[in-house]
């Protein structure tokens, strides 16, 4: 959701230490800011548009973060790319619940990670963050949501997009750290099935590199 963006530094930005994300967190709204924000900045448009204009899958990035502009206090789930989004991440997802009750035919699919990597489990996808307090936001995600979200007992990419019209699972939620964020739920479908082309996974540069022999074969 990196259209609405804050001038806050995510705490756990990828690839810092912990007590430098917790500096910059509370240095960045004065301090590089916006000049971050920008940066990160890869939407101009909101969810709500985005959706209307026929994208249908959500790169969903995600942390456990204090609020912007807040030094200390309660921590959430914010969007996150770089700085943090201005609200909370389950009121993007909100949206998306009002858009589809809006259009009862369309199928929305979200990823749902910190930095786009299906691999990494546990603190390593979200660093700083407890089983409980992943498994809260996909608990709030099923509240949201509720019989719209695709079953995975029933297999993928076996079910038809008739299938999930006629039985209004209309949303198929990815989630990286699968299992302990979801505590394996079918009403989620584990990230690492998804073919990802990010070189710092340690897959994607061989699955990239398989593909370049097989098309010069």
């Amino acid at each position: 959701m990196t259209y609405d963006l804050s001038d806050t530094l995510a705490e756990h930005y990828e690839g810092m230490s912990p007590a430098l994300s917790e500096l910059l967190h509370t240095l960045t709204p004065g301090v590089a800011g916006k000049f971050i924000r920008t940066q990160g900045q890869t939407q101009g448009i909101s969810v709500t548009d985005m959706l209307d204009g026929g994208i249908r899958f959500i790169d969903f990035r995600i942390m456990f973060t204090p609020g912007p502009d807040k030094v200390f206090g309660h921590e959430d789930w914010y969007c996150l790319h770089g700085c943090e989004s201005r609200l909370k991440a389950i009121q993007y997802l909100q949206q998306v619940k009002t858009w589809l009750e809006a259009h009862p035919k369309e199928v929305v699919v979200l990823w749902a990670s910190r930095h786009g990597n299906p691999e990494t489990t546990g603190t390593d996808q979200y660093p700083g963050t407890t089983p409980a307090q992943r498994q809260k936001f996909f608990g709030q995600v099923q509240d949201v949501f509720g019989g719209l979200l695709f079953n995975s007992s029933q297999r993928l990419n076996e079910t038809s997009i008739s299938s999930l019209q006629a039985s209004n699972q209309r949303v198929i939620w990815f989630a990286a750290d699968y299992a302990e964020s979801t505590k394996s739920s079918p009403l989620a479908v584990d990230a690492r099935s998804i073919d990802n082309q990010l070189l710092s996974s340690g897959r994607g540069s061989s699955a990239l590199g398989s593909w370049e022999l097989e098309a010069i074969d």
